[in-house]
C-alpha cells in the first residue's frame, strides 16, 4: 500500500522555534561518547581468537547494556524536536493590537477652591475623575496636573490603581506657583503621548475654564499638528468663569 504524502505539507513544514535544535550536538556528542566506551575492545579480544570469541564472552550482554542508552538518547532527541515546534501549517501569527494612550490633564488653579458645588469645584473634579479610572479596563493612562506651572503625577502606566492612590492628595495647595497655564499642562501632555507608541492618543482636560481666547487659540493649534484627540470636561457652572 502506498502512502502519499501532499506536497503542501512538506512545503510548509517548520520549526516555530529553531534555536532549540542546536540542543541536538551535546546530545549527539553524549551518544557517540558513551557508544564508544561500551565498544571498546577489552584485552580478550587481543589475546584471543576472534573465532573463539562468540564461544568464550558473551556479546548479548552488551547489546542489552546499549538498549537504555538508545531509548535515553531517543527520548532526549524527541523532546529537543518537540521543543522547537514543529509544525506543517503556516499560519498568520496573532499581532497585538496597540492600546489606546489617555493623559487627563487635571485643573489645580485656585479657582478649584470656589465654593460653588458641595463643598467645592475641586471634590467635584476629583469624583469625576475616579469615575474615569475606574472605566479604564485597558490603554495606558497618565496624570498631569497644572496652576502656574505643569508637572507629570504618573508617567502613562496601566496601572490605574496607583494614579487613583493619588487622587485624594490633589490639591492646589502643592502645587509650587499659582496661577492657571492649560497650554504648558497641555503641551506637557503631548509630549507624553509622543513618547509612546500607542494607536490612539487622547487629551482630556478637566478644568474649570480657560481664560481667553488667545489660550483657546493655541491649544487649538496644539492638536492641529497631530493626530490626537481633546476632551474638555469642565467642574464648574460657567466654563469661563474662573471663579
Amino acid at each position: 500500500m502506498e502512502i502519499l504524502i501532499p506536497v503542501s505539507l512538506i512545503d510548509n513544514f517548520h520549526f516555530l522555534r529553531p534555536i532549540w535544535l542546536l540542543a541536538l550536538i551535546p546530545v549527539l556528542l553524549f551518544f557517540v561518547a558513551m557508544w564508544r566506551v561500551n565498544s571498546v575492545v577489552t584485552a580478550w579480544d587481543k589475546a584471543i581468537d576472534k573465532n573463539l570469541l562468540p564461544y568464550l564472552l558473551d556479546r548479548s550482554k552488551n547489546a542489552s547494556q546499549r538498549t537504555p542508552l538508545i531509548l535515553l538518547f531517543a527520548a532526549w532527541a524527541l523532546s529537543i524536536l518537540a521543543l522547537a515546534g514543529p509544525v506543517w501549517e503556516q499560519l498568520p501569527q496573532p499581532v497585538q493590537k496597540k492600546e489606546d494612550a489617555l493623559v487627563i490633564v487635571f485643573d489645580l488653579s485656585l479657582s478649584m477652591f470656589a465654593p460653588d458645588h458641595a463643598p467645592n469645584r475641586l471634590d467635584l473634579a476629583k469624583r469625576k475623575l475616579r469615575d474615569i479610572l475606574a472605566l479604564r479596563e485597558e490603554g495606558q493612562t497618565a496624570l498631569v496636573v497644572y496652576a502656574g506651572d505643569a508637572h507629570t503625577v504618573t508617567p502613562l502606566t496601566d496601572d490605574v490603581v496607583t494614579i487613583e492612590a493619588l487622587v485624594p492628595s490633589l490639591s492646589p495647595n502643592i502645587m509650587p506657583l499659582f496661577g492657571s497655564k492649560p497650554v504648558e499642562a497641555i503641551e506637557l501632555a503631548i509630549g507624553l503621548l509622543d513618547g509612546t507608541d500607542a494607536n490612539r492618543g487622547k487629551v482630556l482636560l478637566m478644568t474649570d475654564g480657560i481664560s481667553g481666547f488667545d489660550e483657546e487659540l493655541l491649544i487649538t493649534e496644539l492638536f492641529a499638528e497631530n493626530d490626537y484627540e481633546l476632551c474638555l470636561l469642565y467642574t464648574s457652572p460657567s466654563p469661563r468663569d474662573r471663579g
